[in-house]
C-alpha cells in the first residue's frame, strides 16, 4: 500500500495548481484524476487576476508563446434595444495588475498545467477512479474502482462539479436562487471585432436569459446560453431545437448567430449553483467547484480554484513540513477568505440577474467611478478593499 503526503483529486486548473505548489515545498503531491486526460470543458475565459497567478505559477512565456487569444476586455449588449457597452481592463483599479487575460480552450490550458505540476515534482494519474475514503486517526484510507488502495496524510478535493468529498461528507448546499440552465457548443462562423478588442467576451443579455460569446486564436467561438429552466425548455422539444430558437429571438442575436456553423452537438448542464461548508477539515481541504461554484456569467470559477490553490499552499505547505496539519485557527481563516471572495462574487451575480443595474453598467459612460468600479470586479479583483463598490456596500 503507498502512503502520501498529500492528494489530489482531480487535474483540472485547481488541483495542478495546488500540485505545483506544493510539489515545490518538496512533498510527495500525487494527483488522481478519473479522466484519460485533459478533455473538452467550458470555463474557457479566463480573468485577469487569474492570469497573475499564472505568472507567479512560472506560466508567463509559456502563455505568451501558446496562441491563446489575449482578452482585453468585456462588451455587453441588451437585445431589447442593441445598446452595447464595452469594459477595458486597462481601465481598471489597479490595471498594472489587472491588464488582460485570455481565451482558452480547456483542453489546451488544462494540459499546459498539468504539465507544469509534473515538471515540478507532482505525479499525476490519469484514469484512476478513487471510489471510497476512509478517514483515521493519523490518515486517509482511499480505494480505487480496482480494489488497490493507497493512504495519505491530507487530502485535497478539486474534483469539480462532481464534488466527489462534499458529496460523501454531506456538505453541499444549493443556492436556489441561481437555479439556472445551459445550453452551449461551439461555432464557426461568429463575427468579431479586430485588434485590441478581438479577443473580448460578449455578453448579449436578454429577457429569457444571456447568451456568452468566447472568440478563440483559431478562428472558432465558445457559444452559450444560461436561462431559468422553464424557459429554456418551453423554447423547443429537444436541446438543438431550444438553442436554434433562442440564437434567433431578437436583432441582435440574429446578427451574431445567423451565420454560425455548429462544430460539436450542443451540450447541457443544470442547478450547478452551490456552496459547501465547512470547506476545510482537519485533514482534508475542498478547492475551486468542488467547494463551490456560482454561476458563469463572470468567468470566476477558474480563478477562483486557482486562487483557492494558492491560499491553501499558505496554510498546508508549512503545516505538513513541519510534520503536522494546519490548525484550526488557520482552516478557518482560508474558509472565510474564500467565503468573502465567493459571497462577493454572488452578490455581483444577483446584482446581473436585475435588469435595472444591468441597463445602469451599459448606460454608464458618465459616472466613471462606478464604471472603473465594475471594470476592476469584471477583471477579477475581489479583494481590493479600496472598490467604491465593496465600500458603499453594493456588493
Amino acid at each position: 500500500m503507498t502512503n502520501h503526503d498529500v492528494v489530489i483529486l482531480g487535474a483540472g486548473p485547481t488541483g495542478t495548481t495546488a500540485a505545483r505548489l506544493l510539489a515545490q515545498r518538496k512533498m510527495q503531491v500525487t494527483v488522481f484524476d478519473r479522466e484519460t486526460g485533459p478533455s473538452f470543458k467550458v470555463g474557457e475565459s479566463l480573468l485577469p487576476e487569474g492570469i497573475r497567478l499564472c505568472h507567479k505559477l512560472g506560466l508567463e512565456d509559456q502563455l505568451r508563446e501558446s496562441g491563446f487569444l489575449v482578452k482585453n476586455g468585456a462588451r455587453f449588449i441588451l437585445a431589447t434595444d442593441g445598446a452595447e457597452d464595452r469594459f477595458d481592463f486597462q481601465d481598471a483599479w489597479r490595471a498594472d495588475r489587472s491588464a488582460y487575460a485570455y481565451q482558452v480552450k480547456r483542453q489546451e490550458f488544462d494540459a499546459m498545467l498539468a504539465r507544469h505540476a509534473e515538471a515540478g515534482g507532482a505525479d499525476i494519474h490519469w484514469d484512476t477512479d478513487v471510489r471510497d475514503v476512509e478517514f483515521r486517526e493519523d490518515h486517509i484510507l482511499m480505494t480505487f474502482a480496482d480494489g488497490q488502495r493507497c493512504t495519505t496524510r491530507y487530502l485535497v478535493d478539486a474534483t469539480g462539479p462532481a464534488h466527489f468529498l462534499a458529496k460523501r461528507l454531506r456538505l453541499r448546499r444549493p443556492i436556489p436562487t441561481l437555479r439556472k440552465t445551459s445550453l452551449f457548443t461551439h461555432c464557426a462562423g461568429i463575427p468579431r471585432r479586430s485588434g485590441h478588442e478581438e479577443g473580448d467576451i460578449t455578453i448579449l443579455w436578454s429577457d429569457s436569459g444571456w447568451f456568452w460569446v468566447i472568440p478563440f486564436s483559431d478562428g472558432t467561438t465558445s457559444v452559450g446560453l444560461i436561462g431559468d429552466p422553464e424557459v429554456v425548455d418551453e423554447a423547443g422539444t429537444s436541446d438543438q431545437e431550444r438553442f436554434d430558437k433562442l440564437c434567433a429571438q431578437s436583432a441582435s442575436h440574429k446578427t451574431l448567430f445567423d451565420g454560425r456553423e455548429q462544430l460539436i452537438p450542443v451540450q447541457r448542464r443544470a442547478d450547478w449553483s452551490y456552496h459547501c461548508d465547512p470547506l476545510a477539515g482537519e485533514n482534508f481541504v475542498l478547492l475551486g467547484d468542488a467547494g463551490g461554484f456560482l454561476d458563469p456569467v463572470f468567468s470566476s470559477g477558474v480563478y477562483l480554484g486557482q486562487q483557492g490553490a494558492f491560499f491553501c499552499d499558505e496554510i498546508l505547505g508549512p503545516a505538513l513540513a513541519a510534520g503536522g496539519l494546519p490548525s484550526a485557527e488557520s482552516r478557518e481563516q482560508f474558509g472565510e477568505r474564500m467565503q468573502t471572495a465567493l459571497d462577493r462574487f454572488l452578490q455581483f451575480v444577483n446584482q446581473f440577474y436585475d435588469s435595472r443595474f444591468l441597463e445602469n453598467v451599459i448606460r454608464s459612460r458618465k459616472r466613471a467611478g462606478l464604471r472603473q468600479s465594475i471594470t476592476s470586479l469584471l477583471a477579477g479583483d475581489i479583494f481590493y478593499e479600496d472598490n467604491p463598490m465593496l465600500r458603499m456596500g453594493i456588493i
